[in-house]
C-alpha cells in the first residue's frame, strides 16, 4: 500500500502462497470394565466416559505446549517458537515485557496472552518492594492475573522457569480433524467371553503456528 495523488492509479499488490501440510495426530485412551459393574453401578458408565475425556484433554493441553511434531506427537508452541528473551540480570517483569516487545518488533504482532507455570506466577504474585508491599496487590485483594495488560494463563504443563508470550489468536490455530469420540465395545481379545467392555476416548487434530516470530519464550525466570 502507498499514497497516491488524485486521479493516479493505485499500486498493484501481490501475494505468493506456498503449500504446506500438517499431519493430524491422534490422542486417546481406553479403560476396561465388566458388564456386571456397569449394570450394578448406575453412574459408572458416565463417570468413566467423563474421566477418559478429561485424560485426553489433559494430554492435549500438554502436547499443545510441549509437542515436538515428531509422530505421534503434535506440534507444540515451544517447538514452534522462533525467538527467545533471556531474563539474565533483569527483574522478571522486565524480562517478560522485553518478550512482549520482541513479539511486536520482530513478529509484527500484538500479543494477547502470557503462559506461565503456577510456580513461576507464584513468585511474581508474591513479589514485594523493599518495604514489604506486594507489587501485584495486597493479599486481601483478589489480584488480577495480568501482566502489562495481558491475561496470564497458568498451566502445570508449561515448562517451569520459562514463560511464553504470543499472539495466540491471530497467528495460531488448532485444527480438529475428529472431535472427541467416546465409544464402547466388547470386541477386544476375549472380552466377549469374559463379559468385559472397553470404553474408549479418542480425537485427532494438529496445531498450526502461522507466524513463529509472533511468539517469544522468556527463559530463566
Amino acid at each position: 500500500a502507498a499514497e497516491r495523488s488524485e486521479g493516479a492509479v493505485l499500486g498493484e499488490a501481490a501475494l505468493a502462497f506456498t503449500e504446506r501440510t500438517a499431519t493430524a495426530r491422534a490422542i486417546g485412551s481406553f479403560i476396561p470394565v465388566t458388564e456386571e459393574a456397569l449394570a450394578d453401578v448406575d453412574f459408572l458408565d458416565s463417570y468413566l466416559r467423563g474421566r477418559l475425556g478429561f485424560m485426553v484433554r489433559q494430554r492435549l493441553a500438554s502436547q499443545l505446549l510441549n509437542g515436538d511434531n515428531i509422530a505421534p506427537n503434535i506440534q507444540g508452541y515451544y517447538n514452534a517458537v522462533s525467538q527467545t528473551q533471556a531474563k539474565g540480570t533483569d527483574p522478571v517483569f522486565d524480562a517478560i515485557y522485553k518478550g512482549i516487545v520482541k513479539v511486536r518488533n520482530t513478529g509484527f504482532a500484538e500479543p494477547d496472552a502470557v503462559v506461565l507455570h503456577p510456580n513461576d506466577f507464584q513468585d511474581i504474585r508474591l513479589t514485594r518492594t523493599a518495604d514489604g508491599v506486594y507489587i501485584m496487590g495486597a493479599p486481601t485483594d483478589p489480584g488480577a492475573e495480568t501482566l502489562f495488560g495481558l491475561p496470564v494463563y497458568q498451566s502445570t504443563h508449561a515448562v517451569e522457569n520459562t514463560g511464553l508470550v504470543g499472539a495466540f489468536r491471530a497467528h495460531s490455530q488448532f485444527f480438529v480433524r475428529q472431535g472427541m469420540e467416546l465409544a464402547a465395545s466388547n470386541q477386544n481379545q476375549d472380552y466377549f467371553e469374559k463379559l468385559k467392555v472397553a470404553i474408549r476416548a479418542y480425537m485427532r487434530g494438529q496445531l498450526v503456528v502461522y507466524r513463529a516470530s509472533a511468539f517469544c519464550e522468556v527463559t530463566g525466570l
